[in-house]
Order: structure tokens, then sequence, then C-alpha cells
């Protein structure tokens, strides 16, 4: 959402989609007083999200959403779609409907075909790595009909290898947070006496909560964080805070408090509160995700546990810009000395949130981000219109 409204303030007529029935963390998606008059801002529908874990109704909510962002991006005719966080099945069908007419970048944030993989294997045996197989061939496709490639991570070059890409059309550009909407706030604030945290020590857990963020782990957490008074609070929906609800009764976890997703003006606030930010992986989602609640967290000036493979770009960012600690994934004593430590140790907490705030500051600037994707954007451009001007029968990729 911050690029879109970048790009929109660089001259450039900007239309920005999202699914209105998925909740989410979107961003500002609510328009503003100051946002451009060549800012357009469009909520599709896209079915029930609280059905999304069904398999037939996901298949049906995945088409009726391509068909619909389809139509409206045809109706629109841009130079380009810039096509990101669109569900594995809805993008290939937005691929296949609009073909080549329009130049298109993939901004690839996880790789779907992997996780789809992985979790089909485990549940469905050989059926699930035929379904594998077919996600695979699928992003495989989407990406070599993209005019060009955003990748998040360095990681991912390696996928890109093996579906053949030319490297010519990849940029690897790490992903970031908005630091005019996402601030450092005192303790005390408007959000955490609402909500009875303002003198209680806090771990933060916000965002997306699903099986790969291994939300055992907060359960785990939460019996260390009793230990030394303090409370652990998740701000997610979904199946794995659905999941901790569960939990949070069975084992009577008095000091783990539930929430909803909060309005995105009380974010600063929200952030605010916490004394420490936690942020979870499985191990095998690794090499196909990284956390980008971790961005947030950073730009918001938080002291950071990190349970994360050291080879997860998250991991390393945290560890390059000394904004808390990282633990490897399954060291339950670690992670719990971690917690520990970081709750009681103000000093070394203040020197974390200094650390975190600064490496934002240095990293997180939108008009180098801005400028960066423009110049993706005209390649995308180029490449649609020499490809247009090969022969009849002849195919580039």
């Amino acid at each position: 959402m911050q690029l879109a409204r970048s790009l929109a303030r660089r001259g450039h007529t900007v239309e920005h989609q999202s699914c209105g029935s998925y909740r989410t963390g979107k961003g500002a998606v609510d328009a503003a007083e100051d946002d451009p008059a060549s800012l357009t801002m469009i909520a599709i529908a896209g079915g029930d999200s609280r059905k999304r874990y069904l398999p037939v109704q996901r298949f049906v909510a995945e088409l009726r959403y391509a068909l619909a962002a389809s139509k409206r991006i045809t109706a629109a005719k841009p130079d380009c779609v810039v096509l990101s966080n669109v569900p594995l099945l809805s993008h290939f069908l937005i691929v296949c409907i609009l073909g080549r007419r329009l130049p298109m970048v993939f901004w690839h944030q996880d790789v779907y075909s992997q996780a789809i993989g992985d979790h089909a294997t485990q549940r469905y045996g050989r059926l699930g790595r035929q379904l594998g197989r077919l996600a695979g061939l699928m992003e495989r496709r989407i990406a070599r009909v993209s005019g060009h490639v955003v990748g998040i991570t360095e990681d991912f070059k390696e996928v890109y290898r093996r579906w053949g890409l030319d490297e010519r059309h990849i940029t690897i550009l790490p992903n970031w947070a908005p630091q005019d909407e996402i601030s450092p706030r005192p303790k005390v604030n408007d959000w955490s006496r609402t909500h009875g945290l303002a003198d209680r020590k806090v771990a933060l857990y916000a965002g997306t909560l699903g099986l790969k963020h291994d939300p055992s782990l907060i359960v785990h957490l939460s019996k260390r964080a009793a230990e030394v008074d303090a409370t652990v609070v998740v701000v997610s929906e979904g199946l794995g805070r659905d999941w901790l609800e569960e939990q949070k009764n069975i084992q009577h976890l008095s000091n783990i408090v539930l929430m909803d997703y909060q309005p995105y003006a009380a974010i600063s606030d929200m952030f605010g509160a916490a004394d420490v930010a936690i942020v979870t992986l499985d191990p095998n989602a690794s090499a196909y995700s990284v956390p980008s609640k971790t961005l947030s967290y950073l730009a918001a000036g938080k002291a950071i546990l990190a349970i994360l493979p050291a080879g997860n770009a998250a991991a390393q960012t945290v560890a390059a810009a000394g904004a808390g600690r990282v633990v490897r994934p399954g060291d339950a004593e670690a992670a719990d000395d971690a917690l520990g430590g970081m709750l009681v140790d103000n000093e070394s907490s203040l020197s974390h949130q200094r650390s975190a705030r600064d490496y934002a500051a240095k990293n997180f600037d939108i008009e180098v981000i801005t400028g960066r994707f423009e110049a993706v954007i005209h390649a995308a451009m180029e490449r649609s219109r020499t490809s247009s001007e090969v022969g009849e029968g002849q195919v580039v990729v």
C-alpha cells in the first residue's frame, strides 16, 4: 500500500487491489485526505475467508477472486500489473486470463508451491506429492510468463535457477515496513491503557499465525512468561489463533491474551505496549517464507525474539540489526532463557530497541525503494514490447 501511494505521488496512475473478505493485515487501505487523486483503492470480494481451509470452498473462492480481479484489471487497461500475495490458484488463473496482453511483475513473497507440496504430502501422502508437483508447475509458469520477478530474499534464487529463469529478469528486493505509519511509541498510551497492559510486562505476537509459524511455541513461551509475571498478547485471526484459543482453555493459560486484528491506526500504540516482540517459523518453512512481521517490529523499535532457523532472511536481519535474540527452533530451553532475560533486562532491551529503529531508518527509505520498483516496472514493459515484436510461432520466455 505504501508503494502504491509512493508511485502515485510520482505521477503514476495507480489502482491498488486487495481482497476485501480476507482477514489479515493489509496496511493503510482506507483512503486518506492527502492521497493523490491518481490513486484508486479497490476491495474485491473473495468469498467467506472462514472457509479457506475447506478444499472445495477454497477452490471456488479462488476461482471467483481470479475472475473478478481479471475483469477489473482488464477494465483498467494498465501499462503494467504488479501481482503480490495472490493465492497460487488465483494468480495462475489471472495469468492465464490476461495472457501476454499486459506486462506483469511477479512480486514473489512466498514460494507457495513448496508450502503446498510439504503440507499436502504430510496430509495425503503420494497424492499430496502429486498436488505439490502440480502447484510447482503452476508457480513456475507464473514466473516464466511474468515480465519480471521481484524476490524478497536471495534464498529464492535457487528456486529460480530450478525454474530456468533468466537472471536478467530477476530483482531481489527485501521487504520493508512503512516508517511513517509504524513508529516507536511509549508503553503507556491509549491502546495499552484500554487493554489493561500499561503496567504489565508484555511479550507480543502480532500478524499471521498459520501452521508454518508453529503456534505451539506461543503456549510454551507463555509458561516462561508467567514465571516473570508477564503477559503474552497474540493479535491474529485464523487457524493458528483458533488452536491457541483451544489450548488456552484446556491448559488454563490465564496470561495469554488473544485479540483480533486491530485497526491500522492503532498499530503503533499496540507495538508500543510490547516489551518483547516474538516472531516464529517452523524450520521446514524457512526455505520458502520470510516472516514480514519482523520488519514491522523493526520500524516500531521493538526488541525481537526471533525463533527462526539461522539461515532465514528474517533471522539474519535481526542479527545484523542487533535488534534482539535469534534462537534455533526446537531449542525450548534457549527460547525460555532468551524470553525471560529480555523481559527483565531493561538495559539490554533498550539497546535492542534503538538498534531496531536505526536499522529501519537506514533500510526502509520508500523513495529509494520506489525508484527500484520503477526500474522493475519499466523493465517488464520493455520486455513485453520486445517479445511482442517476435515473429509468429516464436516464444520468448
